[in-house]
């Protein structure tokens, strides 16, 4: 899968780096996501297999 960072991720969807730190560290809580760290908009953001149906 891709890998994004948060950086990337704000840039894209045109949000903040809370808002974007905070959905990530939900996803990252539910195991959609791997690599977030909060308060590093360079960390490698990769989904999981388990968020692949939603990503399709």
């Amino acid at each position: 899968m891709k890998t994004l960072t948060v950086s990337e991720i704000c840039q894209h969807n045109d949000l903040s780096v809370k808002t974007a730190e905070k959905a990530l560290a939900s996803l990252q809580s539910m195991g959609l996501v791997t690599g977030f760290v909060p308060g590093d908009v360079n960390a490698k953001i990769i989904p999981t297999a388990a968020a692949a149906k939603y990503l399709n």
